[in-house]
């Protein structure tokens, strides 16, 4: 029995009630199920789609249906989500301020901070214009020139601004500016992070790190199906293939799927897996490359295997795949943030030093280079406190360190930082 041997019970009644549908021949499609695997260690995670099965009498004897596993990805999903919300709740609690714009200038992200700084609440300023209505009007022009040119795409800028407080308090604050893009690279906005000037400007030299606004998207799709026979020409062509190619299936069937749709460097290695599918050897997750009709590359990773007709010879080959063309563009995207990230803190207007559960340095800016006069060859792999604190703060620095170390976390901490030329430094 389908649904109770293999159907995780709280899906059973559901999948129930699709396959009933499905032989009054309602067909579904991305329907979302769970099911057990044959050790009951883990479930799988799948999509399907159902259609009735008709006889030569046009009865309907039965339900063809086809699964698409999704665990993976889903997987994959998870952990983006909980990073993109690891770094939204860390940007929302920073104990400085941040705010993103769009490519409009109006306010998108407002941080904790900022309500603090300002009296503004996230609520009042989204969707409004952050120089017209929260700038004051001798730094208006200034930041204008800046976000101007952060939206051109020409890198990360430091400025200095005066913000308007709600109760018409100024403050004022240096922020670093970096582009946000969007998912195919283009500039969407600005993500701004900064650090409150107004008290701290003749007694502090820097200021806590500075990240990049981090977004991630992930575009998903079912399962394109395509079927080749013996001879490579083209006899299936299901719906996600026609929508993801761009070409119909009477534009597609009868076509040679190598020499039509497989990019050249490809062509050999296809038409070898196609030729073992013929013998009855399976292959999975080849990573294909298709022309689309507009001449796009579509990437899909492929599970082929034989197919077979009524007396159980080989005539042809049916291929499953799944797209990860916008996979692979996040990825691509993903290296260009992390990169974007990198540059940002080693350009950061305030000394940004990392140390790994040992206490040993791992990281080291350049503001923390010149402050210090320690470059980061000579700091990274050293402890850092026994290095570089003033013998009397030690225990208590180290405290504050491990502390951290267990998820405690601390602002605001002072700590006199021994200069490579013997100097202290007030931090």
């Amino acid at each position: 029995q389908l649904v109770e041997d293999f159907i995780v019970p709280e899906h059973q009644k559901r999948v129930h009630a699709v396959l009933s549908q499905t032989l009054q021949g309602v067909e579904t499609q991305n329907f979302e199920l769970s099911l057990q695997s044959r050790t009951g260690g883990r479930q799988i995670h799948a999509m399907l789609s159902t259609r009735a099965r008709t006889n030569n009498s046009g009865e309907v004897v039965g339900v063809v249906g086809i699964l698409q596993d999704v665990t993976n990805l889903q997987q994959a999903m998870s952990d983006i989500s909980r990073v993109t919300d690891d770094f939204t709740e860390l940007f929302d609690v920073a104990n400085m301020p941040i705010f993103s714009l769009t490519a409009e200038g109006c306010v998108m992200e407002w941080n904790q901070k900022l309500v603090k700084l300002t009296g503004w609440t996230k609520e009042e300023v989204q969707g409004r214009p952050l120089v017209k209505h929260f700038v004051t009007d001798q730094s208006k022009s200034e930041v204008d020139a800046v976000l101007a040119n952060i939206l051109a795409g020409k890198g990360t800028s430091d400025f200095a601004v005066q913000m308007l407080g709600k109760d018409g308090r100024r403050s004022e604050m240096l922020f670093s500016a970096t582009t946000r893009r969007g998912t195919n690279g283009e500039v969407s906005g600005v993500a701004c992070i900064g650090q409150d000037i107004t008290a701290l400007r003749d007694a502090l030299d820097e200021q806590q790190r500075l990240a990049d606004d981090l977004s991630r998207l992930i575009e998903t799709a079912n399962a394109p199906i395509f079927g080749v026979g013996v001879d490579g020409l083209v006899t299936e062509w299901n719906r996600k293939s026609v929508e993801l190619t761009g070409y119909s299936q009477q534009e597609v069937l009868g076509r040679h799927f190598v020499d039509d749709f497989i990019e050249a460097e490809q062509k050999e290695k296809v038409q070898t897996v196609l030729a073992q599918a013929c013998d009855g050897m399976e292959t999975a997750k080849l990573e294909l490359r298709i022309r689309t009709k507009s001449s796009k590359q579509l990437v899909v990773v492929l599970n082929v295997t034989a197919r077979r007709g009524a007396e159980g010879s080989i005539v042809g080959v049916i291929g499953v795949g799944q797209d990860i063309t916008a996979l692979n563009q996040a990825k691509l995207e993903s290296m260009h943030m992390a990169g974007d990230m990198k540059q940002l803190i080693s350009t950061a207007n305030a000394p940004i030093f990392v140390i790994d559960s040992e206490g040993k340095v791992n990281e080291w800016n350049q503001k923390a280079a010149s402050i210090s006069g320690w470059t980061k060859a000579e700091a990274v792999g050293k402890p850092f406190v026994q290095t570089f604190i003033d013998e009397q703060e030690q225990d208590e620095v180290w405290g504050v360190f491990a502390n951290a170390l267990t998820g405690d976390e601390s602002a605001n901490s002072e700590l006199t930082l021994l200069t490579k030329a013997g100097s202290r430094r007030k931090l």
